[in-house]
């Protein structure tokens, strides 16, 4: 799903196999720029999300996103199916786009409490 002319590439094989990982119960997925956003990356993330969480039908459900070491990370819920978290991911990616980010969209490395 990868090309590298997509402003915000997916790397849908990464976050699959988290989603796998995890038992199909939810997956976090981090988005790291290319570069040093210009536009405030967690509200522009913020309307990715709402505007992903609106599909019809509405299925996966994205959290507000979070600050991480590299960009920002949301937790997404009630994974369905394959289309549909595809069609969630290419939603939110587009909304990344518009607001003229570049990057890779993938899992979140899991986080341990020491």
């Amino acid at each position: 799903m990868e090309s590298s002319e997509d402003p915000v590439r997916i790397d849908l094989d990464d976050i699959l196999a988290r989603v796998e990982a995890n038992g199909y119960d939810d997956v976090r997925v981090e988005f790291a720029p290319d570069a040093v956003p210009r536009v405030p990356l967690i509200e522009v993330m913020g309307r990715g999300v709402e505007a992903a969480n609106a599909g019809e039908p509405p299925t996966i459900w994205g959290e507000d996103p979070s600050p991480t070491a590299v960009g920002a990370a949301m937790r997404l819920k009630h994974l369905v199916s394959q289309d549909a978290l595809v069609s969630w991911l290419t939603t939110f990616a587009g909304v990344l786009a518009e607001a003229g980010l570049t990057g890779v969209l993938r899992a979140a490395p899991p986080t341990r409490r020491p």
